[in-house]
């Protein structure tokens, strides 16, 4: 279960370095990063505490929810070309 959480973490990390100028990407890639912690979080607590799983789902959804009216409210007021932000390092 370790293996399938690192590999998870992995995919996220190289998705987000890959692709960091599209939003929507960017959004899913921290999705993969909270699912890894997630799955180590049920590892590590096994059985004894359901409670801290269930807040940590919480601030997930929460946060998910906010990026996800944030990037809804870009392509209200900016357009279509928001998808793709000019951020150049």
């Amino acid at each position: 279960m370790l293996e399938i959480s690192i590999f998870i973490y992995l995919v996220g990390l190289i998705t987000f370095l890959k692709n960091r100028f599209y939003l929507m990407i960017m959004l899913l890639s921290f999705e993969f990063i909270y699912l890894r912690m997630f799955i180590l979080i049920n590892c590590i607590v096994l059985i004894d505490s359901y409670l801290l799983t269930l807040v940590y789902l919480t601030v997930i959804v929460a946060e998910a929810g906010l990026g996800l009216r944030s990037m809804v409210i870009i392509r209200f007021f900016i357009g279509n070309r928001s998808s793709y932000i000019y951020i150049y390092y």
